[in-house]
């Protein structure tokens, strides 16, 4: 199976600093690539916690833009244990960040 995604991600540059900006940068992400959908949720965190998260599907398909990492969507809720509370289609990415 292959495990890469059919298309490209489009990526912000070399971040220095990801940590603590998923809503930021998968809200810009969204925003500008109207093809993916901006999640909001939650994930298991390393040290067992919970905390709120953000990142883009598209196409069964997930890019973390934290992690800067794309993985199968069924193995990104796997893994961390997601919860989606809310999605919002590309364009309307822009709205929610303007809100």
């Amino acid at each position: 199976m292959n495990k890469q995604p059919p298309f490209t991600v489009p990526r912000n540059g070399r971040l220095r600093k990801r940590a603590t900006r998923c809503y930021e940068l998968s809200g810009v992400l969204a925003a500008n690539n109207p093809e993916w959908t901006l999640v909001h949720g939650e994930v298991d965190m390393a040290n067992g916690c919970r905390m709120g998260h953000a990142w883009v599907e598209r196409e069964g398909w997930v890019y973390d833009s934290v992690l800067d990492q794309t993985m199968l969507s069924e193995e990104f809720a796997r893994r961390y244990t997601s919860t989606v509370y809310q999605r919002w289609p590309g364009g309307l990415a822009v709205a929610k960040a303007l809100i």
